[in-house]
């Protein structure tokens, strides 16, 4: 059983995450960040591009330990990245070519390539469950939010959109090969909306249940990590 996917985000209102210079800075408030740790808290598991692991070197870690896993379809993980370290423990998936120099409690797994040549989500989604993962959690980067929506593979989309604006080129919440007509787009089925220190949070579903993500884990779904659940919050 594959689990159950959450996909979280915190971008400006003109869809940015980071600044121009490739910089990531801080976009969610106090209140989101908090609704962050409570969502973190719910994953078996986080998830990340290794995008994301060499532009920002994340910890990915919290108090009771959580499995990491960067997607690194080439083999580029640094190997003195913070996700090297252990523990908790790291998984990073790889293409069936790439060669990663892992130290003790580093996991590498090679898994075939898509039809745009990254690592193909199902069998790491099915790998995952079969090590008892749940629920994950995929933080980004823009890439990897693309192909999860791309591919139905997620059960939740949640973005806090902050009362700011970036501009420029800088990375938007969906990057990859995006869609080249209308039909290609992905549609959300919208669940609700929350007004929240700094900015909203917006919270989306798959437009059809048991569609591309049938299969999955009955984990829990990370509704007691939303806005309006722990009193804060005010929906719209």
């Amino acid at each position: 059983m594959r689990p159950r996917v959450a996909i979280n985000a915190a971008m400006s209102l003109d869809g940015r995450l980071s600044l121009n210079t490739g910089e990531q800075t801080r976009i969610s408030s106090d209140e989101d960040m908090a609704r962050v740790k409570r969502l973190r808290a719910w994953a078996d598991a986080i998830l990340v591009g290794v995008g994301t692991v060499v532009s920002d070197d994340p910890r990915l870690t919290r108090a009771d330990g959580v499995l990491r896993v960067v997607l690194d379809t080439h083999g580029r993980t640094p190997e003195g990245a913070l996700v090297m370290r252990a523990p908790p423990s790291t998984l990073i998936a790889t293409g069936p070519d790439a060669r990663v120099n892992a130290p003790v409690g580093v996991e590498v797994r090679r898994y075939p390539l898509d039809a745009d040549g990254h690592v193909d989500l199902v069998p790491l989604l099915e790998d995952l469950g079969a090590m008892g993962v749940q629920r994950l959690l995929v933080e980004g980067g823009g890439g990897v939010i693309w192909s999860f929506l791309r591919s139905g593979l997620f059960d939740e989309l949640t973005v806090f959109v902050a009362d700011m604006v970036i501009g420029g080129r800088a990375t938007s919440l969906a990057m990859g090969e995006g869609a080249f007509s209308l039909d290609e787009a992905v549609r959300l089925r919208s669940a609700d909306i929350t007004r929240i220190e700094g900015g909203f949070v917006l919270r989306y579903s798959p437009p059809e249940q048991g569609g591309p993500s049938a299969g999955r884990s009955a984990g829990p779904a990370p509704g007691d990590a939303r806005p309006g659940a722990h009193g804060d919050g005010k929906r719209v």
